[in-house]
């Protein structure tokens, strides 16, 4: 069977070694590098990653290799960072630490019994992480009935359904700091504290329990192992190409324009941006209709920064700095505001804590997300000015000279998400993981009227983040096990 795959993302690459053996696989990129969001680069001796930074629910990546008959330890190493990540409230910056009971002095300075009520928090997180995985996670929701299922009907008391990922953090801690700490995760989700639900706080068990991992050179060597074992698999990457048409008989398709190729096909699985696929298809075969996703909740974007410094800072790898009160930046982003508010919180990245091979001896290399409206208005005076922002605010927080040290910086913001993802209004992540978009009420993945159209990655369940992504591919890989392939090839390296 030859099966095209269209998105080089970690839902592409690793879908692709799933249903490469005995069947013919082509995978086609929109960019020059694999990764998507993923992707790097090299700039004046410094390395950066371009997106995801947070190494997180490791037992996910490692059931990936498991899956292929293979072991996650031969393909690269993964390090638990100490502390995890540092948290800016205010005026006040705390380390937290890798394991809980380091944080027992933090956490009850913060609030009274403020260690005895975390500990509480992280026995409700192990619950709902316990009743998600795996019956929920990897499970297929085609149809409703499938949220009716047994095993996740027994677990629904464990969920809080109707709650908030701030409701259940309420629930347990009175101190602003505290309900931060446990939050603050919801923006990588696709939201706000105020708006995704409690049982996604399973990331928070995770985080907390389990630890923040760094993969050994950095998320570029997830991409090159999954490109390894692909090759291995004699599976086939086309990469500057970017598909502009799908062709349709009797009801599947029968092929794509890629570039200026043709490319014929048994079976098509889209994993880029969903609405992008659609809006390859005509109207009558499309899943969804304008209206639909007009209303959908978008997740924020990003003003993103790549900097390289020519100086060390006193500061974590993994850093969130929330200068104020952080509900004007959330409705900003919520009301698709056209600026970012002045008192916004943002995140650092400084890969060059932990690895040395980043950035040139005695210097930083760092990376800058600041949430905001997919709608901002998109040009390099403001991206500046928000990333300068951010710098004189970290400089008050270091009492240190930051800015003068640039020694490379390169922005990027919505318009970037569009030119090279297609992405769905410029969002960072697609849709938010809220509870009206969450399992059977993501997009399906499956097209309804094209028998051979799949669709796989951050728009489908189980939703946004890297390890989301792996199971988005296991999902569909065993729905095309029971419908269409039978894959019985061996994967020698």
């Amino acid at each position: 069977m030859k099966i095209v795959i269209v998105g080089g993302g970690y839902a592409g690459l690793s879908l692709a070694n799933l249903v490469a053996g005995d069947n013919d696989v082509i995978l086609i990129e929109k960019n020059k590098t694999l990764g998507g969001r993923s992707r790097s680069f090299y700039a004046d001796g410094y390395k950066f990653d371009m997106g995801p930074s947070w190494y997180l629910m490791p037992e996910v990546f490692d059931h990936y290799f498991q899956s292929l008959g293979l072991s996650r330890h031969d393909f690269y190493s993964i390090k638990r960072l100490d502390p995890a990540f540092r948290i800016c409230i205010e005026n006040s910056c705390y380390n937290i630490r890798a394991d809980p009971y380091n944080n027992m002095n933090l956490f009850n300075s913060l609030e009274d019994d403020g260690y005895k009520k975390f500990d509480l928090y992280l026995e409700e997180t192990k619950k709902i992480y316990d009743a998600v995985f795996p019956d929920f996670i990897y499970r297929d929701f085609s149809s409703f009935k499938d949220m009716l299922s047994p095993d996740i009907l027994k677990n629904v008391s464990r969920l809080h359904l109707l709650d908030s990922m701030m409701d259940l953090s309420k629930s347990f801690f009175s101190s602003k700091s505290m309900r931060y700490i446990t939050t603050f995760s919801s923006v990588f989700l696709g939201g706000n504290p105020f708006n995704i639900p409690a049982f996604y706080s399973m990331v928070n068990y995770s985080m907390f329990n389990d630890g923040v991992y760094y993969p050994e050179n950095g998320f570029s060597s997830v991409v090159s192992s999954l490109y390894k074992i692909g090759r291995s698999l004699n599976v086939r990457y086309i990469t500057s190409c970017e598909v502009s048409g799908i062709n349709i008989n009797n009801n599947e398709i029968s092929s794509i324009i890629a570039g200026n190729n043709k490319i014929e096909g048994d079976l098509f699985i889209f994993a880029g941006d969903y609405y992008n696929a659609e809006s390859l298809l005509p109207p009558g075969f499309r899943n969804y209709s304008e209206s639909f996703w007009k209303t959908r909740r978008l997740s924020p974007s990003a003003v993103l920064a790549y900097i390289g410094l020519k100086k060390k800072l006193a500061i974590e790898h993994h850093n969130i700095i929330i200068p104020a009160e952080w509900n004007d930046h959330f409705n900003s982003i919520d009301s698709g505001s056209k600026y970012i508010p002045e008192n916004f919180s943002f995140y650092l990245s400084v890969r060059s804590k932990t690895d040395k091979n980043v950035a040139p001896e005695n210097m930083d290399s760092i990376f800058m997300l600041i949430p905001a409206s997919p709608f901002i208005i998109d040009t390099e005076f403001y991206r500046s000015r928000y990333v300068f922002a951010a710098l004189s605010k970290l400089e008050e927080y270091l009492n240190e000279n930051i800015i003068d040290y640039i020694d490379f910086i390169k922005y990027y913001g919505p318009s970037d998400f569009k030119s090279d993802y297609n992405s769905f209004m410029g969002t960072a992540f697609g849709l938010a993981n809220t509870m009206l978009q969450t399992a059977y009420f993501r997009p399906l993945n499956r097209n309804r009227l094209l028998r051979n159209m799949y669709y796989t990655g951050q728009y489908t369940h189980p939703g946004i983040g890297v390890p989301m992504a792996f199971v988005s591919a296991e999902v569909i890989y065993n729905k095309l096990i029971k419908e269409k392939v039978k894959s019985t090839g061996e994967i020698t390296m």
